[in-house]
């Protein structure tokens, strides 16, 4: 600014001079603004051509990547991490999940073990690669494999050998040297036959397996979802691995969960195949396993359970905690503790049992110390012993102490039971012993006290024996005898009773009982 301008503007402010004329009404002249560099109508051209580019270049991937001349070399690399031979129907390039996408996969099965069914069959199977290795060397690296509708088939033989063994020595030597990729599979199928029983496989479905990492030399996490064919859905966290070899096979250590819901044990062939078993079990159990053993900590509910051919399911629902040994090698394990949950008392069960052929066999002892009658009478119709229509037993205590040996639908019992105190209600035992003369009972409502009742138990050809079996029945007396409950509930015992206000007292009165559990009749003896 000039001096005279300074002078001036000065002058103005000191009121010096003439005061400058200013039109308020006109607005001062905006500055204008500088033009964009770069117009937004040429970067949304730009941006356009780009895509424009990009989709050009990914389209063309489909084209410059020959996958059907690659299909082969992927099926070489898979057959050699594998150490299987495996096929693809077709192979193709996914330009929208950047992926490889194999139809009709095929694993084939171990010839030891037929080879006439493929041990994993699938309607797809995608491999995502690494895109540059695929476009210049024409080399698939494959950094992961979602299957899609996969059926499994592990098969063991008589021996306890399984057919995954070989596939497991087969890919241990390749597969480890690559990048391990990331397993997913959808809606999977697995089925699992024992000992070379393919008729009673356990059938899995709707399989849902991820893993970040399939390695077998790695700790892997995994989880594994899906249900039982025949009812009852199941769940798996946990990490596995990494792999070793004993002289009995592979080793695989694993940890974690697993919940179970609704299984049916009746029509899953988790436990047996025989009908004799059912009901519905949940649990949550803890797993950790070196390989070699296999320890099973957690609880369990079964509803409905059924132990007998000719026993109804429980009214009440059963709850156990259990810790369980199982030597994977041995086919055998130890229940270190099950027990049964009761409001008062105990009951415990501990042993051995042996998962070899089609039944578990069983090596068991149950120990009952001053249980309740009326929480454990319910269990009664699941073991074959169905109460008579409209009776029920309350109070009283338990005491029992019984070994079970042999398969696990039908063991050899032995042992004793003794009862206290417990009232039997809604049978009408005054009218069912009028044809026993001379024990009359007619003082007796519907509902009487068992004093006491002890026996030894014994299974045999015929069913449950009752042997030394005595019950002091309060204002009738003591009965005492022999005899045996059939599989089928029919009843077969030969007793006697001493009646103390009729006759001569201490003159013993024969007299059978015949009939079922749920209708017994009495008959004086000839």
């Amino acid at each position: 600014m000039s001096l005279r301008r300074r002078t001036t503007v000065q002058d103005d402010l000191l009121g010096g001079g003439a005061p400058r004329q200013q039109n308020l009404g006109t607005r001062p002249p905006r500055r204008r603004n500088r033009a964009p560099l770069i117009h937004p109508k040429y970067i949304l051209r730009l941006l356009g051509f780009l895509c424009l580019l990009g989709l050009l270049v990914f389209g063309s991937l489909a084209l410059t990547i020959n996958t059907e001349g690659m299909r082969p070399k992927m099926e070489a690399a898979l057959s050699a991490a594998t150490g299987r031979n495996v096929a693809m129907k077709t192979l193709q390039f996914s330009v929208r999940s950047l992926s490889l996408i194999g139809t009709d996969l095929t694993i084939s099965e171990d010839a030891s073990f037929g080879g006439h069914v493929p041990f994993l069959q699938a309607t797809n199977a995608r491999f995502g690669v690494r895109i540059a290795p695929l476009i210049f060397s024409r080399d698939p690296v494959v950094t992961a494999v979602t299957l899609d509708d996969p059926i499994v088939m592990l098969r063991q033989d008589a021996a306890g050998t399984w057919n995954y063994y070989s596939l497991l020595k087969g890919s241990s030597k390749s597969i480890t040297e690559l990048d391990p990729p990331a397993i997913e599979v959808t809606r999977g199928r697995l089925s699992i036959s024992f000992f070379g029983d393919d008729a009673h496989p356990i059938r899995l479905r709707d399989l849902q397996l991820s893993s970040s990492a399939l390695s077998l030399q790695m700790n892997n996490p995994f989880t594994l979802a899906g249900g039982l064919e025949g009812g009852g859905t199941f769940k798996v966290e946990g990490r596995a691995g990494p792999l070793d070899w004993d002289s009995n096979g592979p080793l695989v250590p694993m940890s974690g969960l697993l919940h179970a819901a609704n299984v049916n044990l009746a029509d899953s062939n988790l436990v047996s195949s025989s009908p004799s078993i059912g009901g519905q079990v949940s649990f949550d159990t803890s797993i950790e396993s070196d390989g070699r053993l296999l320890r099973l900590d957690g609880q369990a509910k079964a509803n409905k359970l059924k132990m007998a051919a000719a026993g109804a399911p429980a009214s009440d629902p059963l709850q156990m905690v259990f810790t369980v040994a199982h030597d994977l090698n041995a086919h055998s394990g130890m229940v270190n503790r099950c027990e049964l949950r009761v409001t008062k008392g105990t009951a415990i069960i501990t042993g051995k049992y042996a998962s070899g052929g089609l039944s578990p066999l069983v090596n068991l002892e149950l120990t009952i110390s001053d249980a309740p009658v009326t929480n454990l009478a319910p269990f009664l119709p699941a073991l074959g012993f169905p109460l008579p229509a409209g009776a029920g037993l309350v109070g009283g205590t338990i005491v029992a102490k019984v070994k079970l040996d042999g398969a696990l639908e039908g063991p050899y019992v032995t042992g004793n039971v003794t009862v206290h105190g417990a009232r039997l209600s809604g049978f009408d035992l005054s009218s069912r012993l009028t044809n026993v003369e001379g024990l009359d009972a007619s003082d007796l409502n519907n509902e009487f006290e068992i004093v006491r009742f002890n026996s030894a138990l014994k299974t045999g050809g015929a069913g449950l024996s009752f042997e030394n079996l005595e019950v002091a029945v309060a204002g009738l007396g003591l009965l005492n005898g022999v005899g045996t409950i059939a599989p089928d509930s029919r009843l077969d015992f030969n007793m006697s009773g001493v009646r103390g206000l009729t006759g001569p007292k201490g003159l013993s009165i024969p007299f059978t009982v015949r009939g079922t559990c749920a209708s017994p009749e009495f008959k004086l003896a000839r």
